[in-house]
């Protein structure tokens, strides 16, 4: 695996995110079953709702690595509490998965999410932005590859399409690293 190769993998390791009483317009039941179960809360992950119960793909070219294909998965876990992701991705030159748990944390009011991956890497991220449209995360990767800050925006185009662009610190300057368009291949 090239240089590059392995920067943009463990960048992707970084980036790759439980219910209340609260029902939300646009969610199938099962989802509002879940969004239910916080029974007096508010509903910390409602943005990221559309997402679960589905498999995501998308396939295109990353410069200087070349094709790529992915597919995501997310869902309910631990009684709803939160959402677990996991995602493989394939390159010309190999593969790398990643699991994440998205959460939220009632201590620091906001939604976290913990990614580890196929290289060893831990990510750490929080989420500075939630709406049923649009969330910004932002956070650090330890080890593995493309370890220092990191940051990601996530796009609802549809019901079943989203784009995910991630970015890496680098120098002091926010540099693009990779921008996806998932679109859903079933679930729902």
């Amino acid at each position: 695996m090239s240089k590059k190769s392995a920067f943009l993998m463990g960048l992707f390791l970084a980036v790759s995110a439980t219910g209340t009483s609260l029902l939300v317009a646009g969610f199938s039941p099962r989802q509002q079953l879940r969004l239910v179960q916080h029974g007096g809360e508010e509903a910390p992950l409602a943005p990221f709702a559309y997402l679960v119960d589905g498999t995501w793909t998308a396939q295109g070219e990353i410069p200087g690595v070349g094709s790529y294909s992915a597919e995501r998965t997310y869902q309910w876990v631990l009684g709803g509490k939160f959402i677990e992701q996991r995602h493989v991705m394939k390159f010309q030159n190999g593969e790398i998965e990643t699991k994440g748990i998205i959460g939220w944390d009632s201590e620091k009011k906001t939604i976290m999410a913990w990614g580890f991956g196929s290289d060893g890497g831990i990510a750490t991220s929080s989420v500075e932005h939630a709406t049923t449209s649009e969330i910004r995360m932002q956070g650090v990767r330890v080890g593995g590859f493309n370890a220092g800050p990191i940051r990601a925006s996530y796009q609802k185009v549809s019901e079943n399409e989203f784009l995910e662009t991630a970015e890496a610190k680098k120098g002091g300057d926010w540099t693009p690293v990779f921008r996806f368009r998932f679109t859903r291949k079933s679930g729902r």
